[in-house]
C-alpha cells in the first residue's frame, strides 16, 4: 500500500504551507489541515508525516477506514486510527467549526 504520485503531489503541496492550510502548534505537536477535492478529501499534518483520507463535508463525516496510511509509508493500525481521528476531529471543529463524525465502510457511525 502506498501513495500514487499525484496523492503525494498533493500533500507536498499542502505541507507546512501556511498561506493554504489551517495551522495549530501546541508545545510538542504541529497539526495542519484542510478540505481539499470540493471536500471529499482531507489534507491531515501531524508533526512530520502527513496523510489524506475521504470526507463529506455536507454530512461532517470522515471514512474512518481511509486514515490508513502516513506519506512516508508507515502503515496506521487500528489503535493509531482511532488517535489520529480523534486529533483530526478536535482540530476539524476548530478549523471548521463543524463536529466530525466517523463512519465505515458500510457508513456505520463509529463512536
Amino acid at each position: 500500500m502506498k501513495y500514487s504520485k499525484t496523492d503525494l503531489n498533493i500533500i507536498n503541496t499542502y505541507r507546512d504551507n501556511s498561506d493554504l492550510i489551517y495551522e495549530f502548534r501546541n508545545e510538542n505537536d504541529y497539526i495542519g489541515m484542510l478540505l481539499i477535492e470540493r471536500g471529499e478529501r482531507l489534507f491531515f499534518q501531524f508533526n512530520n508525516k502527513a496523510l489524506l483520507c475521504n470526507t463529506s463535508p455536507r454530512n461532517c463525516k470522515i471514512l474512518i477506514d481511509s486514515i490508513n496510511l502516513w506519506d512516508n509509508g508507515e502503515i496506521i493500525n487500528e489503535e493509531e486510527r482511532i488517535s489520529v481521528f480523534l486529533i483530526i476531529k478536535e482540530y476539524y471543529k476548530l478549523s471548521y467549526k463543524d463536529d466530525l463524525i466517523a463512519v465505515n465502510l458500510k457508513g456505520e457511525i463509529i463512536n
